[in-house]
């Protein structure tokens, strides 16, 4: 056993959307694995304004725009099911650190960043002007140190919709998807240069959508798609290994003169970019139904529904032989389940306390009934076959396959606020009700012996005392973080993500505030990367 059973949900119903844009044979992925998608970097723009968690309209800190070429708030619009970059005029030129500007342009850059191994893609129709539509990736060299302190650029699609120069290498750019790795402002002896490649879409890249994709499959090798057949791979001059952030950007080119009549002389709907959709997706180890999916052994469960911050396990209070229900943990030794694998992922569910089964009358498989469950000892109605659903775990009676175990919603109370006494049913409204997260036993030793990898982690001061808490340990890859601080009796009692740590040395904080709330004694602290990586430690707060 000792498998830590919580996986980060992606988003793939709600983008409607299973696996990358690839015509028949074109998918590189291996056979072993899955595409999931990264929902922190995609987006399907369906709303009417710009997620600000995903994205950041314009950067003054950062870059500007290039002259003629002003990056204005007030070109990114969303409607439509569409992102929009609208190019135009300024109403009069504006000098900026010196440069005069003319034109105004858009620049949307995503707040997390994408890493080795990840899939980008965009459906986008570009505008109809000399300025360019874009879909690319870059680092901030000021963000690393040591060698890593470099940059690096990745262009999935680069053109333009009126050309103005005779430049022979440029007369493609309004009919081509074209695409470059950049290695520059390197520190120590990385090689700097480009190497990139372009091929022909379907007509003019103005006249419709198109989706331009690229496997960022290892540090040496991207490989790039075009409406979803390969078209080119591409190796960089130096290791892509850098995690990047995506830019979705309009400007003007250098060696694509502003034509004598100010090239924007076009309707709106010319002079503008309209990104369809952006998805992100990763790799994941892919699973044969019939091998085991949860080893036999000791867990918590909790639903998904249920903010993770407020608790709320399956619980079950056996001394009245009640009903199993979802409460703040009370008695801790009630809150845990032994697995027993029965087969093909068929399992009885018992109450570790007690001789008492997870069970349901057989009643319950009439639809619409939303039968009780029930804690007993019979083992005529307690088997449960288990599936896996974007990480999370549906349960279904083996009698009654069209239902699952569910969490009923209280009655009239909202939804942040589901943290007692809801009802468990199963129930044929398979909603995100009837998914669960599935935890390993965290009350023998450390969360198990053998499950968890040694990041360094060494927390200090210890003991802590009205001063914040430091974690310091050494990131593997660029992911997500998870802390989580638990009572030696089980009881989460502080818990956050912290977004998209950087690869290496790394560290985090529980402020002193969120401590003073805790009494003094021992507690367990857990640290989960977004690829089930675990390490944890004691930390002695006074």
């Amino acid at each position: 056993m000792g498998i830590y059973l919580l996986f980060m949900v992606s988003m793939q119903a709600a983008f409607g959307q299973t696996s990358p844009t690839f015509s028949t044979g074109q998918d590189p992925k291996p056979s072993d694995k899955t595409w999931k998608l990264v929902e922190g970097l995609s987006d399907e723009f369906n709303g009417t304004f710009l997620d600000s968690m995903k994205w950041k309209n314009t950067d003054p800190t950062k870059w500007i725009g290039r002259a003629p070429g002003l990056f204005q708030k007030s070109a990114v619009s969303v409607a439509n099911g569409d992102m929009r970059i609208t190019n135009d005029e300024l109403p009069a030129p504006e000098t900026v650190n010196g440069t005069q500007f003319t034109h105004s342009c858009g620049h949307v850059i995503s707040q997390n960043r994408g890493q080795v191994g990840f899939y980008f893609e965009a459906r986008f129709k570009a505008n109809k002007t000399f300025m360019s539509s874009t879909f690319w990736l870059i680092n901030y060299k000021n963000e690393f140190s040591g060698c890593d302190s470099r940059t690096t650029e990745l262009d999935i699609q680069e053109c333009v919709g009126q050309i103005n120069t005779t430049a022979g290498w440029a007369q493609s750019f309004d009919e081509t998807i074209h695409s470059n790795t950049h290695s520059r402002n390197v520190t120590c002896n990385e090689p700097e240069g480009s190497e990139g490649g372009n091929a022909p879409t379907s007509g003019k890249v103005y006249d419709d959508y198109h989706v331009y994709g690229a496997w960022w499959k290892s540090p040496t090798e991207v490989q790039f798609f075009l409406d979803g057949q390969h078209v080119y791979t591409v190796t960089p001059k130096a290791d892509f290994d850098l995690p990047m952030y995506i830019k979705l950007v309009t400007e003007t080119y250098d060696w694509n003169p502003v034509p004598a009549d100010g090239g924007m002389t076009g309707t709106w709907a010319d002079r503008t970019t309209y990104y369809d959709w952006v998805r992100v997706w990763r790799l994941v180890e892919d699973y044969d139904p019939s091998v085991q999916l949860i080893s036999d052994g000791r867990y918590t469960i909790k639903n998904k529904s249920v903010e993770r911050n407020l608790g709320a396990p399956l619980w079950a209070h056996v001394g009245n032989n009640h009903d199993a229900i979802l409460v703040q943990p009370g008695d801790f030794n009630d809150q845990r389940w032994d697995f027993t694998h029965l087969g093909n992922n068929v399992y009885q569910i018992k109450l570790a306390c007690c001789n008492r089964y997870l069970a349901v009358p057989d009643s319950g498989c009439v639809d619409g009934s939303n039968a009780h469950t029930s804690l007993s000892a019979d083992s005529t109605f307690q088997q449960w076959q288990v599936s896996k659903i974007d990480g999370f775990y549906q349960l279904k009676p083996v009698h009654c396959p069209s239902h699952a175990l569910y969490r009923k919603p209280n009655s009239g109370t909202p939804e942040n606020q589901w943290t007692d006494n809801a009802e468990l049913v199963i129930s044929d409204d398979l909603d995100d009700n009837q998914l669960w997260e599935i935890f390993s036993d965290i009350s023998s030793g450390l969360f198990g012996p053998s499950t968890h990898s040694d990041l360094g982690m060494v927390v200090s001061p210890q003991p802590v005392s009205g001063s914040d808490l430091t974690i310091r340990f050494q990131q593997p890859a660029t992911s997500d973080v998870a802390l989580a601080l638990y009572g030696l009796n089980g009881q989460l009692v502080y818990e956050r993500t912290y977004p998209n740590i950087l690869r290496g040395k790394a560290q985090l904080k529980i402020n002193a505030e969120k401590l003073s709330q805790l009494a003094a004694g021992m507690y367990l602290l857990k640290m989960t990367t977004q690829d089930s990586v675990v390490s944890t430690t004691k930390v002695m707060v006074k």
